[in-house]
């Protein structure tokens, strides 16, 4: 009866210990709170595609059409990797008068990876 026991604990943990892994290809990120609540929200867009990129220091996400270039608040970290592709929706926010910014201030509502 030892013998069984031994033998069905070591065919459990071979077999659990050599599982596939179920993590999805991509990670989604969706956030809904506004991190830059003293500006005036004046667009939206939705489920974009773009390419995350260090620029001055600072991630910006450039989508397919390279005159655009968007400045997330709250792009997490696990997305601040160069040259990742994502597909993302932001609300766009107001630049006041007096600023200059490398992208287009906004916040993220929703992001995940592309698979390429």
């Amino acid at each position: 009866m030892k013998n069984v026991n031994i033998f069905l604990l070591f065919f459990g943990l071979l077999f659990f210990g050599c599982s596939k892994n179920t993590k999805p290809e991509h990670t989604v990120q969706a956030v809904l709170t506004d991190c830059m609540p003293d500006r005036k929200d004046v667009g939206i867009l939705n489920d974009q595609e773009g390419t995350v990129t260090l620029i001055a220091d600072k991630f910006v996400i450039v989508p397919s059409d390279p005159s655009m270039r968007f400045g997330p608040c709250n792009l997490s970290e696990s997305f601040r990797v160069e040259k990742t592709k994502v597909r993302f929706s932001v609300v766009l926010k107001e630049i006041f008068p007096n600023e200059r910014w490398i992208a287009s201030p906004c916040y993220l509502t929703k992001i995940d990876k592309l698979n390429v």
